[in-house]
């Protein structure tokens, strides 16, 4: 019989919400004073003013094809800051669309030309070509298999598809090496909050923190906290959203190149400063919360 009942929260578990709470109205006037107001959705940005992040090109200052923008992926993963909240059941943040470094686009030959005058007679003004789009990625697989696993398969798949153009599979791995690197780095850092915390309570936090990401860099999520954690990776890099998409596509825990290594283009964009959302303040809440 389904449970009905209201969750029971503890006065610890709503002094963390009502913190994330704070926290979020902070970000957002931040986000205010250094973007000023936006007439869109607010997407969670987290605004890092002094990160800046300068893309891997081609000869003609553009980037495409999968194992550039895998390699470009993997770069800002190991460069973008580290974020932990100390009322989050939850690592890392949103940093944001890889749009804000790069302008995203077709390269020349693979623009829809003939159909530019169909959209100027309707005043189509978002056509949609060229644009980035969500895709609905099946997350059985990357529980099943947990980050390490998804990176043994592409290998595996790699490696048996020798012959062929190998550019595919060395995007999907350079993706998925930086997502590994991304939570690596984010277990040092709250390791490091871990030691220096004031409070039993905090270091016992961050602890946890810690430990969860660590068992994702071997394992697959075994535990709602680890599989919670493994979107929240990938949305960051969604780019991740909090999904990683990558096939179609290029999308990773939020930073967000989309469509086909063949078709998509990236001119690199003089880097404004910009940056992050957050997408992972929300803490887990058990059935009854002691």
């Amino acid at each position: 019989m389904l449970d009905i009942e209201k969750t029971i929260l503890s006065a610890k578990i709503r002094e963390r919400i009502d913190r994330l709470h704070s926290d979020k109205i902070q970000i957002n006037q931040e986000k205010i004073r250094h973007l000023g107001h936006l007439d869109i959705d607010d997407h969670g940005f987290i605004d890092f003013p002094d990160f800046q992040f300068q893309p891997i090109t081609r000869e003609d200052g553009m980037v495409y094809g999968m194992e550039l923008l895998g390699q470009n992926f993997r770069k800002i993963l190991n460069e973008m800051p580290v974020y932990c909240n100390p009322a989050s059941a939850l690592a890392t943040c949103w940093p944001g669309n890889l749009s804000r470094w790069m302008e995203i686009g077709l390269r020349e030959e693979n623009r829809p030309k003939h159909l530019y005058p169909v959209h100027e007679k309707y005043n189509i003004l978002q056509h949609g070509c060229g644009g980035m789009n969500h895709l609905c990625p099946d997350l059985t697989i990357g529980l099943e298999l947990g980050w390490k696993g998804l990176l043994e398969k592409v290998r595996f798949y790699k490696e048996k598809n020798v012959h062929g153009n190998p550019a595919f599979y060395e995007g999907e791995e350079q993706l998925l090496l930086g997502v590994l690197e991304w939570i690596g780095r984010h277990v040092e850092a709250a390791g490091k909050m871990a030691e220096e915390a004031e409070s039993e309570e905090l270091r016992a936090h961050y602890a946890q923190v810690t430990d969860c990401n660590a068992w994702l860099l071997e394992n697959p999520p075994r535990t709602l906290r680890q599989a919670s954690s493994r979107p929240i990776s990938s949305a960051s890099t969604e780019c991740t959203t909090p999904e990683a998409h990558w096939g179609r596509w290029t999308s990773c825990s939020g930073l967000i190149m989309k469509g086909t290594g063949k078709s998509w283009a990236l001119r690199t964009r003089r880097p404004s400063g910009i940056s992050p959302a957050c997408s992972s303040t929300i803490p887990i809440i058990p059935r009854s919360a002691a």
